[in-house]
């Protein structure tokens, strides 16, 4: 993406839950840091909404920096960036995701037990609202139009 820089920063989000829609994948992008480029998946979202605490911890030159809020909501036209993107989707039992830009490809989402076609329609159509929980992102870069966060506190 162009005249976009990324953290060399350690950066893990977890959260409870994710309620997302109009999910859709882009693809995978090199994204520009001050070490070179990292790999990440690009996804676009009409909005992301994150509860059941959500923890941010960044972690640079051994200082750990940790942020726990009740809620994280993000609209407005979302781009999410991440190297890994993980959690289970609600009500399909043994229906795990664990995207990275090597495993992202159709033919690995048609494998995921019970949720290969709704999984290959959140990603290419966006036309279901997804909801995962367990949820974790690893070096993510976010941005949308509006950002609300509840009950934030740092550590």
């Amino acid at each position: 993406p162009s005249g976009l820089v990324a953290s060399d920063a350690t950066a893990v989000l977890t959260a409870g839950t994710a309620n997302i829609t109009g999910f859709h994948f882009v693809g995978n992008v090199d994204v520009a840091t001050a070490a070179g480029s990292q790999r990440m998946m690009e996804f676009t979202a009409d909005s992301i909404d994150l509860s059941g605490t959500v923890t941010v911890t960044v972690t640079q030159d051994g200082v750990t920096v940790t942020t726990v809020s009740a809620s994280q909501d993000f609209s407005d036209g979302v781009t999410l960036y991440a190297t890994e993107l993980s959690g289970d989707l609600e009500g399909l039992p043994v229906a795990s995701l664990d995207l990275t830009p090597s495993t992202i490809t159709v033919a690995n989402l048609l494998k995921l037990p019970n949720a290969g076609l709704l999984q290959l329609a959140n990603l290419v159509t966006g036309a279901i609202p997804l909801t995962l929980t367990g949820v974790t992102t690893d070096q993510l870069l976010i941005s949308g139009g509006i950002q609300v966060t509840t009950a934030l506190s740092m550590s």
